[in-house]
């Protein structure tokens, strides 16, 4: 409801609101709190107690192991408006430096060396062996559905090309 009132009283009238789909690690609220975000949405929808009309952005994360049976659901809600194809693993896009990645989640999170190679280890784990096969469904799914496509962190011109070829017309974070 905070969230609404901002953007009503800046002038928005329709807002993307960004669900996160899919996480490295299923404790976060990320993970979490996906399903009671949209519970709370549909709740204030009914009630009418949103000024703006919501509509939904569902971020998704390529290489998380749930991701595709987790959005699947969301994507027949006419409401879900853009799906975003993203890949947070180190090594890739973003982090396609993994020491950058290093850095940044050490001056973050404070994890020992020890435990951070651990995770960079688990993560490109992750992505191998789910990105490519997430990606082939989600945009199936949403080709089915016509939902709009972005592909995310375009950090090298491939990265243009492969979504290009995919049919996405959005680069978001290029």
């Amino acid at each position: 409801l905070t969230h609404d009132a901002q953007i009503s009283s800046a002038g928005i009238t329709t807002v993307l609101d960004a669900m996160g789909v899919g996480d490295f690690d299923a404790r976060s609220i990320r993970a979490q709190g996906l399903q009671d975000a949209a519970q709370a949405l549909q709740h204030a929808r009914a009630h009418e107690l949103l000024r703006a009309e919501h509509l939904l952005h569902m971020r998704c994360e390529l290489a998380c192991d749930n991701m595709l049976e987790v959005v699947e659901p969301f994507l027949d809600d006419p409401s879900v408006r853009l799906v975003s194809l993203m890949d947070h693993t180190p090594g890739q896009r973003q982090w396609m430096d993994v020491e950058r990645f290093r850095v940044y989640t050490q001056r973050n999170q404070r994890w020992s060396d020890e435990y951070l190679t651990q995770v960079v280890a688990e993560r490109q784990a992750m992505q191998a062996r789910n990105a490519q096969r997430h990606r082939a469904g989600l945009l199936a799914l949403c080709r089915d559905r016509n939902i709009p496509l972005a592909s995310h962190d375009d950090t090298v011109p491939e990265h243009v090309e492969e979504a290009v070829a995919s049919g996405i017309t959005i680069s978001e974070f290029p």
